[in-house]
């Protein structure tokens, strides 16, 4: 286990994204890990001009517009 500051975070998951290499993130409960990738991945899915998502937030209807057309959104 590595242990890394939040800019360090955050520069590995860039990294992981733009290499399609998977990253294994490891922490107790509240030190930020979903945080991070809340503040990350909006920048990355608009500069795929798609729509970031939470999919645990959208409701029935918006789920079945998502599957329907992936390509609009940046789905977490």
């Amino acid at each position: 286990m590595l242990p890394v500051t939040v800019d360090e975070y955050a520069d590995m998951l860039k990294v992981s994204w733009r290499t399609k290499s998977p990253l294994m993130t490891y922490g107790p409960p509240g030190v930020g890990k979903s945080d991070i990738i809340r503040q990350v991945f909006p920048n990355i899915a608009e500069s795929m001009d798609r729509k970031f998502v939470e999919w645990a937030h959208l409701t029935h209807s918006e789920k079945i517009d998502a599957i329907r057309q992936p390509d609009k959104l940046f789905i977490l």
